[in-house]
């Protein structure tokens, strides 16, 4: 939890804001919910799998036993999602496509068309939480929505 508070966190943004979600936030809500903590300790290991070579394969196989766990629970609740649950699920959801993005692939056996497939199924189950994303948008997550390009730029400042 240590190295993604100060170091895997970091890279998921260049922006301060952005970053502070996923550096301060993200675990606050980790800390009632098991399977984000799990999702937070998989990204780190994967991190750490990058960032030490020499214990690659030890952090590869910890960051994989943490996502299993996390996924485990994680299909479970995304059943039945509420508004006590619902950033849970988002930030989640949100770890398992950086996750997929960045976990390596066997690469004799490298499809990338199956690869993309892949994170299209893992992320549609994340439609079930549409009822709940005004409350997710409008919470501690709210950086994450702000809008980086607009195609028309607003009432001038």
């Amino acid at each position: 939890m240590h190295h993604y508070c100060i170091y895997a966190a970091k890279t998921l943004s260049d922006r301060e804001a952005i970053r502070d979600v996923w550096q301060i936030e993200v675990p606050k809500i980790a800390y009632s919910y098991e399977f984000l903590m799990h999702g937070i300790l998989s990204l780190s290991a994967l991190h750490l799998a990058y960032t030490r070579p020499e214990r690659y394969s030890h952090y590869l196989n910890s960051s994989n036993f943490h996502m299993a766990l996390g996924l485990q629970t994680f299909r479970i609740i995304l059943q039945n999602p509420n508004k006590q649950n619902c950033e849970a699920l988002f930030c989640f959801s949100s770890l398992i496509m950086v996750w997929t993005c960045g976990a390596p692939t066997d690469l004799g056996d490298s499809r990338p068309l199956e690869s993309i497939i892949r994170l299209f199924n893992l992320c549609r189950g994340i439609m079930t939480l549409h009822p709940f994303m005004s409350h997710v948008e409008n919470g501690p997550l709210a950086p994450l929505f702000l809008k980086d390009f607009r195609s028309d730029p607003g009432p001038s400042q």
